[in-house]
Parts: C-alpha cells; sequence; structure tokens
C-alpha cells in the first residue's frame, strides 16, 4: 500500500505541474502579465521535474540490495541512510531551493525563456548527479556484500 501511495503522490505532483503550465501557456496571454505567464509555465516545468527525479529515486532504491528484507533492520536502516545521505549530499538538498528561488526570482524579473530553460536544465543536471551518486552508493554496497 505505501507503494501505491508514492505513486499516486507523483503522479498527482506531475499532474499539478501540467495543470500550472497548460494555465501558463493559455491563460495569460496578455503583455503586461508575461511575467505571471513565466511564472505558470516555469513552475509547472519545476514541478513535473522535481516529482520526476523523486519516482526516479524512489525506482533506484529498489536497487538496495536490502531492499524488501527485513531480516536486519537496522543494519538495512543505517546503510540506507548512508546511500540516501551520499546522494543527497553531492547535490540536492541546496539546490532545490536555490532553483525554485531563482525560478520565482526570474520569472518576476520578467526573464526571457531561454534563462529560464537554462535554470531548468541545471536543475536537472543537480537531480542527475543526486540519483548517479545514489546508484554509484547502492552498487558499491552490493559488491560490499
Amino acid at each position: 500500500m505505501q507503494v501505491l501511495d508514492k505513486l499516486m503522490a507523483n503522479i498527482s505532483g506531475i499532474t499539478l505541474g501540467f495543470g500550472f503550465f497548460i494555465v501558463g501557456i493559455f491563460v495569460f496571454d496578455d503583455p503586461s502579465v508575461f511575467w505571471l505567464k513565466n511564472l505558470f509555465v516555469f513552475l509547472g516545468l519545476f514541478v513535473i521535474v522535481v516529482f520526476v527525479a523523486n519516482a526516479f529515486r524512489q525506482y533506484i532504491k529498489s536497487f538496495d540490495p536490502n531492499f524488501g528484507r527485513v531480516t536486519s533492520i537496522s543494519e538495512y536502516d543505517k546503510q540506507s541512510k548512508n546511500a540516501s545521505n551520499y546522494g543527497k549530499a553531492k547535490a540536492f538538498d541546496t539546490f532545490i531551493y536555490v532553483f525554485a528561488g531563482m525560478f520565482i526570482a526570474f520569472a518576476l524579473l520578467k526573464a526571457s525563456w531561454v534563462i529560464l530553460l537554462l535554470l531548468l536544465l541545471g536543475y536537472v543536471i543537480c537531480e542527475a548527479v543526486a540519483l548517479y551518486a545514489t546508484t554509484s552508493e547502492y552498487k558499491r554496497m552490493r559488491q560490499k556484500r
């Protein structure tokens, strides 16, 4: 049931992101509210990327050699926490807030779509680094066994 809850949360988040994106594209056509259009479009894209990355993070967690075992819960918790912290320490914790703030600030400053796309690409790269680091830590844990 917990897996289904996480799946539905990711689907709901992606749907919410698409909602923001669609509203931004089709509702705000007046040039005087260009900043609002940017805010909705790129907030929607950002929300989509956050929830897709969360889904990938949950998928990568299934690579954990102890995934699904309940024999040694304390060791499993310690190893899982180490792997998660290793991946997060590489890129994620600080950048999610920095990028969210920059999205809002740049949208309010009426930045061009190219700049906002570059910002979104930077966030995607940070997520990819975190996912890669977590995956490599799980592989290292598997080899250690």
